[in-house]
């Protein structure tokens, strides 16, 4: 090769490189619109929920627009690994396994075999570390094909616990096992979905016979210390009187959706579109801000510079940034600032969990 093919060939290098950041940019800036998106359609379903009357008929309404939030935040997700350097790399992240099941029940019932789940979610169990998107697709290649199995309006229950890690073939410490009670898959199926989870490290599939002889198939997530809050706990606490809480965010909609959210789970709250004016109505209101939303992506000043300017003003303040993907946010800087992470589209669980940690109230 002479002279003048290498420069060409390196012109060619250079070109593609610069086409595939652009690539990159236009994905970020679309999964970020269609988080946003997301949040405000999600978050209204749940806030119009709040002032419906028990039985309503317009509850099935708002559960398929929650159904089609849960399968859009999954084609989000694919998305963002399509312009990801390593499309194989999961981003691994403290996940609430109750959280992931109810996301798959909702997706199951909607299928056309009618089947009805009855699940019954653990209480205080230990946080699964792993992908929740990978997990959610674990669960519902598994639940898929159970669907298939049992007869047409069958009901399959679904039971989360903790699960002796002697019981079954895994070298974990401590598993939080999700049981399909009643079913027994045959074990091609079972090693087809073990070969698609291959992301997913620790992951063991196993069916397993009870006491009384009842057969049912668990899979089974190393677990680690940490916990959610389940439903039951959240409600608890909905009456935090005097409590403020500032929300940061360019959106109008995520803004309102926000707030709407903060104030049903019980506090104050105060919206400003932009990191300049929070930083002005903090200068002269900190004093009664008890905690900051601020989103990361932000026209002008963005979330980081946002949360330096406010620690500068007030180093004590809880500081939660929000965000629709991890790979824009500079998880250095957020661990400098003591800063919590809240992704998007989140629900007023998700958000009232983190506040209250950040509050210290959990």
């Amino acid at each position: 090769m002479d002279g003048g093919e290498e420069r060409i060939v390196r012109e060619e290098k250079i070109a593609s490189g610069i086409f595939d950041e652009a690539l990159m940019l236009i994905a970020r800036s679309i999964t970020h619109e269609l988080n946003n998106a997301l949040m405000g359609i999600g978050g209204r379903a749940e806030l119009i929920r709040g002032d419906l009357e028990k039985d309503s008929p317009f509850e099935r309404h708002l559960k398929g627009i929650e159904d089609y939030v849960d399968r859009s935040s999954i084609l989000v997700l694919q998305l963002r690994r399509c312009w990801r350097q390593d499309p194989g790399l999961s981003e691994t992240e403290p996940a609430d396994i109750n959280d992931i099941v109810k996301r798959c029940i909702r997706i199951l019932e909607r299928t056309d075999r009618g089947i009805k789940i009855d699940f019954a979610p653990g209480s205080d169990l230990m946080t699964v570390c792993a992908d929740p998107f990978a997990i959610l697709k674990v669960l519902l290649a598994v639940s898929l094909d159970i669907a298939c199995l049992v007869p047409r309006g069958s009901c399959v229950r679904i039971e989360t616990a903790y699960l002796d890690p002697k019981s079954i073939s895994g070298g974990a410490d401590q598993y939080v096992g999700v049981f399909f009670q009643g079913v027994c898959l045959q074990e091609r199926v079972i090693d087809e979905i073990r070969e698609g989870a291959g992301e997913t490290k620790g992951i063991v599939f196993q069916a397993l016979l009870s006491d009384q002889g009842v057969e049912s198939f668990v899979v089974a997530f190393p677990s680690r210390q940490g916990f959610f809050q389940t439903e039951e706990m959240v409600s608890f606490h909905q009456s935090h009187r005097g409590k403020t809480l500032l929300v940061v965010d360019d959106e109008d909609m995520v803004r309102e959706v926000g707030a709407g959210m903060i104030k049903r789970l019980g506090y104050d709250v105060l919206t400003v579109g932009s990191g300049r004016e929070a930083v002005e109505v903090f200068e002269l209101e900190h004093d009664r801000l008890d905690l900051v939303l601020v989103d990361v992506m932000m026209e002008g000043m963005d979330g980081i510079e946002t949360a330096e300017r406010l620690r500068s003003i007030d180093p004590e303040v809880p500081l939660v940034l929000s965000s629709g993907y991890r790979d824009g946010v500079d998880t250095r800087a957020m661990k400098r600032l003591g800063c919590r992470l809240l992704q998007k589209p989140f629900s007023m669980d998700e958000l009232g969990v983190c506040i209250r940690e950040a509050l210290g109230e959990a």
